[in-house]
């Protein structure tokens, strides 16, 4: 059974939107954004622009007027989907090829060459790369969050290791600058104790449930909005073949 006018549609918006829509990811990067929201603002960002990008390629084109109202408006949820279902096929299509590789090297002996991939399209480039940047999110957070460490302990044991404006060298020496002292210690005292901290966090978390819930229910509204669309897209795709017909 071939396919339907809709569907042919969602093809031809599909092609038209992949490499700008790969090009605006690797960009902004909305899938490695550290909140949820973060994330869901990324995207719509992503879709404003893609959804700008075919608005002046249409005037750059002279379209007409109906051709260019007849642009769909793109959300979200919809390039997010598009793009998931695009990585998802090419990292197994890749994963497939790393194994395969693998297999040559142990039946050739040749191990430790390194896997060597060619893109064939400007897309599969930016998928590659894209692909390459995988958990580039939570290696950044190890990275801050291992200096954050070592600056805490750092500045717990200079606060220990202070008594009056003698050091500890057990010679009297005299601390050179008790200005640079002071300023260590206001520093210090900026410092939440575990106590305080746990106190902070117990009482920002009720607000941030709520925060939660409320941009659940805003992403339920907007996928609501975009079935609507679609809905009432496909109703006049099947209005305007009828008539056709």
């Amino acid at each position: 059974m071939g396919r339907s006018f809709y569907e042919k549609e969602q093809e031809k918006i599909r092609n038209l939107i992949k490499l700008p829509l790969l090009e605006l990811v690797l960009k902004f990067l909305p899938h490695l954004q550290l909140t949820q929201k973060e994330t869901d603002d990324t995207w719509e960002i992503v879709a404003i622009q893609l959804s700008q990008i075919q608005f002046s390629e249409a005037i750059n084109d002279k379209k007409t007027t109906e051709e260019i109202d007849a642009i769909p408006e793109l959300n979200g949820i919809y390039v997010r989907q598009y793009f998931e279902s695009m990585y998802e096929e090419f990292t197994k299509n890749i994963q497939r090829g790393i194994m395969e590789w693998n297999q040559v090297e142990a039946l050739t002996g040749n191990r430790g060459v390194p896997f060597w991939y060619n893109p064939s399209s400007r897309a599969d480039a930016i998928l590659y790369q894209l692909y390459q940047l995988r958990g580039r999110d939570i290696e950044i957070m190890g990275i801050i969050s291992s200096e954050n460490l070592e600056n805490k302990i750092r500045r717990q044991l200079k606060k220990e290791l202070k008594v009056g404006p003698y050091g500890l060298n057990g010679q009297g020496e005299e601390v050179q600058n008790e200005k640079e002292n002071a300023d260590d210690i206001e520093e210090d005292d900026k410092l939440l104790e575990s106590t305080d901290l746990l106190q902070e966090y117990k009482r920002s978390s009720e607000k941030q449930r709520n925060e939660i819930l409320r941009q659940e229910l805003i992403r339920k509204d907007k996928r609501i909005e975009q079935l609507t669309q679609e809905n009432k897209r496909l109703l006049e795709l099947n209005h305007d073949l009828l008539r056709l017909q």
